[in-house]
């Protein structure tokens, strides 16, 4: 389960928010090979505060 999504970062910090992407893409590479050996399921969690779309 990756958490990364639910860190605190200020709304404007679109640096933060694309670094927390790509830190989940590299925790999904990293036990791709091993969950198609094995099975398994990762499990990625964010939150959007409520919005889904930009406010404005």
């Amino acid at each position: 389960m990756f958490l990364g999504g639910l860190r605190d970062f200020a709304d404007d910090d679109d640096d933060a928010a694309v670094a927390v992407n790509r830190e989940a893409f590299h925790v999904a590479r990293a036990v791709a090979a091993s969950m198609a050996r094995r099975g398994g399921l990762l499990v990625t969690v964010q939150d959007t505060g409520g919005a889904f779309r930009d406010r404005g």
